[in-house]
């Protein structure tokens, strides 16, 4: 009878710990004492970012940037611990809807590896393109429930890898630039900020489902294999310059392609913007591109595909010669210089303001192009 007990307390004690994980019941904190408290309790977790120990407050964190503030004072506690914490603040509150981390601060914030951002914070502050998260140098997590509007460098250079924006409208210059994410998934954003991912090397995937235009330098030197943003309209300057993994896009809304926009994307091999008017100059120069489908195209640019040796296949509109070649000229009063540059590798230039030429699909065989009989 005696084991029967023992065992049905064994069952009891294992039901309620896997009651607790299910419910997920965790300690809340409303005071900075007992977080102080807490923390020097702790003998065998913290010591690294890589086993931190977990942190749910409800507070009011006050004016942020007020050294008396509660934010400031968590942070303090946090740094005199000296051990590494996720910090999930969803429950707690301040003044107004925007968070200003207090970024001139460095008191405590090396400490906390995870971040989840306070429920009613709708904008993270930008001021004068300042890292709004400087300090934050071990924070690889970080989300906000609400938030709609990422300003201009919130999250620049960080250590970032996980992030979570499910409400965000609006992304700023310079927001997640540099960091080491390897998603990006915003189902509610129209316009992504200039350089707003710009070097994030272990980006692999993006959804933009909404997104109608790409800022300049946006997706530069990513790790992207494959895109694809059904309603955006404009692509900004270099907006995947040097993606060097990317093999195919898909821009089927798109009319206007900036200036090296997918410059030196040596695997990009196809692209779909059969809605494009406007290509910028060396938009595609140096890229993998094996065909290229541009019906309503009528302004390409300088050396739009200069160095596209894999091109093979070319669908083209009603274009002028001036689409297919570019004269630069200097004149000084000793000398007048003058540099050609070439649309489109090859003879096409030749063949298509040809009497054959116009609209329609060219191939290349050997070194020469052809014109298939079919015309737009």
């Amino acid at each position: 009878m005696t084991k029967m007990i023992k065992h049905g307390t064994k069952l009891a004690i294992l039901a309620l710990f896997t009651l607790i994980i299910l419910t997920g019941c965790t300690r809340v904190f409303t005071d900075i004492d007992k977080i102080s408290s807490y923390l020097s309790s702790q003998k065998k977790r913290g010591a690294s970012a890589d086993d931190p120990i977990h942190l749910v407050v409800k507070i009011n964190l006050q004016n942020t940037a007020d050294e008396e503030s509660n934010w400031q004072k968590l942070l303090k506690t946090i740094n005199t611990s000296g051990l590494y914490v996720t910090l999930d603040l969803s429950s707690s509150t301040m003044p107004g809807t925007e968070l200003n981390p207090a970024p001139a601060v460095n008191t405590g914030k090396k400490f906390v590896v995870s971040l989840i951002l306070p429920d009613t914070t709708e904008t993270i502050a930008g001021v004068n393109n300042l890292v709004m998260f400087r300090h934050f140098e071990n924070l690889t997590s970080v989300s906000a429930k609400n938030v709609k509007i990422i300003s201009v460098a919130a999250f620049r250079d960080l250590k970032l890898t996980s992030i979570s924006f499910p409400a965000a409208t609006e992304i700023g210059l310079n927001a997640f630039y540099g960091t080491a994410i390897t998603e990006a998934s915003f189902p509610n954003v129209a316009v992504i900020g200039s350089g707003a991912f710009f070097g994030c090397s272990q980006l692999v995937s993006v959804d933009f489902p909404v997104a109608t235009e790409i800022g300049n330098t946006a997706f530069a030197r990513t790790a992207l294999t494959t895109v694809s943003f059904p309603l955006v309209k404009n692509i900004g300057a270099e907006a995947f310059v040097n993606s060097a993994t990317l093999t195919s896009a898909s821009f089927p809304a798109a009319t206007s392609i900036g200036n090296n926009a997918f410059a030196e994307c040596k695997a990009l091999k196809s692209i779909e913007i059969p809605l494009v008017e406007t290509i910028g100059n060396w938009a595609f120069s140096g890229s993998g591109l094996e065909s290229i489908d541009i019906p309503l195209a009528t302004s390409i640019g300088t050396s739009a595909f200069w160095g596209c040796n894999d091109l093979a296949t070319v669908t083209l509109g009603t274009l002028t010669s001036a689409n297919f070649i570019r004269v630069v000229r200097s004149s000084y009063w000793w000398q007048e210089t003058q540099t050609t540059y070439i649309t489109f590798p090859g003879n096409l230039r030749q063949v298509y303001l040809g009497d054959d030429g116009g609209p329609g699909t060219y191939v290349k065989e050997g070194d020469s192009w052809t014109k298939l009989g079919t015309t737009l």
